[in-house]
């Protein structure tokens, strides 16, 4: 049976367990004395690296010193 939400639907089966793990880390607290660099802003940072092939964490750096990047276009 087809509806007309089946995109929605299937992202939503697709990441659940990630909107799960991220509440987890909400619950427990993982980054109460966190400054800097937060749990979800590292996984968010890796999949950025990932999508976009990155070589290696010089790539990565130079990436987050873009403006562009920073500004989120």
């Amino acid at each position: 049976m087809q509806g007309k939400n089946t995109t929605k639907s299937t992202f939503n089966q697709f990441f659940s367990p990630i909107f799960m793990y991220f509440k987890q880390l909400t619950d427990l607290e993982v980054d109460k004395y966190v400054k800097k660099l937060e749990t979800v802003q590292l996984i968010q940072l890796i999949a950025y690296a990932q999508l976009e092939q990155q070589r290696g964490l010089r790539d990565i750096s130079n990436n987050l010193n873009n403006d562009e990047f920073q500004s989120g276009n």
